[in-house]
């Protein structure tokens, strides 16, 4: 199974999780029925004839409120969880780690990450600390790859070595490339609603406790009122069964998946399975203490709240430990996995054929790891700072912008209108230091901005796209860096919607797919007779009727990649399979050919590894 076939099975269990939440929503339904009924027969308030309940509206009313408060849970977590990762970590209390940081075990998981991150060729997940938590854990959240957050207990930072840290960092990796984040903020929202009534019966159990119940209401009123209470603290029970069953249902298996791409990830399965042991060796090694551990247990790296077998939402340790060993014992060359045949260059990455590069689409592999690590390490130290905090990103990439300007001082001149002195003056000495970079570097290095850029409120995240895109037009032209660049800004900083994946043919986007795939074969071939027919050959795959080859304009490849965001995983394959078959024909990718299929992946939410290129034209 590969990583589109992981998204695509990742989208159908949400219907799975449909089902379980309509199942625990009637029951809960009818125990509330029973409970009032109940109450009330006892209480005198009706007969106790049940035949007469059923053939009064009443229970029809008491259902549609039991919905309502069920219903009013879950829109109330998930609006409170509306900003993905960064609104779940602010309601943990986690501390974001500035990249600014100098304490040795938050600058070693930074140096973890930024690896792991441009070795799968995906924007580095921000990270968050919880300080308070001295249990080994992590885990990761988010809406889209591009808006991932990872957080970690303060106690995997103090406890684990650089390997196992890499290991676990390697497992959430796999959860936000196989779409499990989604799912997991969606699971909150939900179970927020069905544990809502019993937070209803421990409201009006409280009431009577802080003497807010009067005595007026007469001792009967009263007792109705606490027995309800008891009864809705009893049902909460119900909602708190099918929650965990829920939740060990959609994320156990999904451990195993996830252990099993940290050891391909690092070829190194004592890392994790250090990490594990480390667990294992000592009871409640994992547990957090954290208010919401119960709601996000399901999410974590290690069991985070003690549950009984059947509601494990992970499975037993020694299970996941004889399983990595197995696996790495056993385990395949997968595709991209070995530094393939050919030129490598100076950056460490080697240039790899179609099916080698679309085979390490989120996996990620050792060696790009070490090349990542060795790139990273080539960068000069004003560069490395410049990704640091959020005023110094914003002028690494306006700078970036700016190289890109056949009009650079006309474009300086357009900041110094928007940007005080000092940013402007920023701005300026990184397109100085940019001169002498390779230009291969250039989306990887936005990349490394992207989380510091995240911290940005949304206002400031829009001002500066629009100064982005106002220089990316200043000269009439817009080059694939650019639409590389705006389409990984406006997603990371969640500034475009999240793609629904409604759509399940090619039909509808064939004019679409048309414009993309013109740009690609002006890209990838010199001669217009060749490139009308590799276009031919590319289409013919999407349909039989093939649109004539439309001009190729960047503007409308960015407008046209926007509506193919919302394409099923299973389809974004076959567009993506495409895309690499045509840059790749020839067995060569130039640096336009690659910066334009990092802009399909940016816009279709799918990580492209780091390839090799074998020349620096256009």
């Amino acid at each position: 199974m590969d990583f589109f076939e992981h998204q695509d099975r990742a989208r159908r269990k949400t219907g799975v999780l449909a089902i379980y939440f309509a199942l625990a929503v009637l029951g809960i339904v009818l125990a509330v029925n029973a409970a009032v009924y109940g109450v009330l027969a006892l209480s005198g308030a009706i007969p106790t004839d049940l035949k007469l309940w059923l053939g009064q509206p009443w229970w029809l009313a008491i259902a549609a409120l039991t919905l309502l408060v069920i219903a009013g849970g879950s829109l109330v977590r998930s609006w409170q969880l509306k900003g993905g990762g960064v609104a779940l970590n602010q309601m943990l209390g986690a501390r974001p780690i500035l990249a600014t940081t100098t304490e040795p075990g938050e600058r070693r998981l930074i140096n973890v990450v930024e690896e792991m991150a441009i070795a799968a060729g995906m924007p580095v997940p921000i990270l968050f600390i919880l300080d308070e938590e001295e249990s080994i854990n992590a885990f990761v959240a988010g809406l889209t790859p591009g808006g991932a957050t990872l957080t970690v207990t303060r106690g995997a930072l103090d406890q684990l070595s650089r390997d196992e840290l890499q290991g676990v960092v390697g497992h959430e990796f796999s959860h936000i490339l196989n779409a499990d984040m989604r799912i997991n903020l969606r699971l909150i929202g939900l179970l927020a609603g069905i544990l809502a009534i019993g937070q209803l019966g421990e409201f009006l159990l409280e009431m009577r406790g802080g003497g807010r119940l009067s005595s007026r209401k007469g001792n009967g009123g009263i007792a109705a009122i606490l027995g309800l209470g008891l009864a809705l603290t009893l049902i909460g029970w119900i909602g708190l069964f099918f929650g965990r069953l829920i939740k060990a249902a959609i994320s156990r298996q999904r451990e195993f998946l996830a252990d099993a791409s940290s050891v391909q990830f690092t070829r190194n399965p004592d890392g994790i399975a250090g990490a594990l042991a480390r667990i294992g060796a000592q009871a409640g090694a994992a547990r957090m203490h954290n208010a919401h551990a119960e709601e996000m247990s399901h999410m974590c790296f290690g069991m985070s709240v003690p549950l009984a077998a059947w509601f494990a939402t992970h499975p037993p340790i020694p299970e996941r430990i004889k399983a990595i060993k197995g696996r790495h014992v056993d385990l395949p060359n997968t595709p991209g996995s070995a530094v393939p045949d050919g030129e490598t260059l100076a950056s460490g990455f080697a240039a790899p054929t179609a099916a080698q590069s679309l085979g390490s689409i989120g996996t990620g592999t050792p060696e790009a790891v070490q090349g990542a690590g060795r790139w990273l390490d080539s960068l000069s130290p004003e560069l490395r700072q410049a990704d640091r905090d959020p005023e110094q990103a914003q002028a690494l990439v306006l700078a970036l912008f700016l190289r890109e300007c056949a009009d650079r001082e006309g474009g300086l001149g357009l900041l110094a209108r928007q940007l005080d002195t000092s940013r402007l003056e920023a701005v300026r000495d990184l397109l100085a230091e940019l001169e002498d970079a390779d230009r291969r570097g250039a989306l990887p290095l936005l990349e490394l901005a992207l989380p510091a850029l995240r911290l940005l409120d949304r206002q400031a995240a829009l001002a500066l796209l629009l100064s982005l895109r106002t220089l990316a037009r200043r000269d009439g032209r817009l080059s694939l860096f650019e639409c590389a660049a705006e389409l990984l800004v406006e997603r990371s900083l969640s500034l475009a919607p999240v793609p629904s994946g409604h759509i399940r043919r090619f039909e509808p986007v064939l004019g679409d797919l048309a414009i993309v795939f013109s740009l690609l074969t002006e890209q990838a071939c010199e001669q217009g007779e060749a490139r009308q027919a590799l276009y031919m050959r590319i289409m013919k795959g999407f349909g039989a009727q093939v649109p004539p080859r439309p001009s190729a304009r960047s503007e409308a490849f960015v407008t046209a990649l926007r509506r193919l965001a919302d394409l099923s995983p299973l389809l974004k394959r076959s567009v993506i399979e495409a895309c690499a078959d045509c840059v790749l024909a020839d067995r060569r990718l130039v640096l336009g050919e690659y910066e334009a299929l990092h802009a399909v992946c940016a816009a279709l939410d799918c990580p492209l590894p780091p390839l090799g290129l074998d020349a620096m034209g256009t």
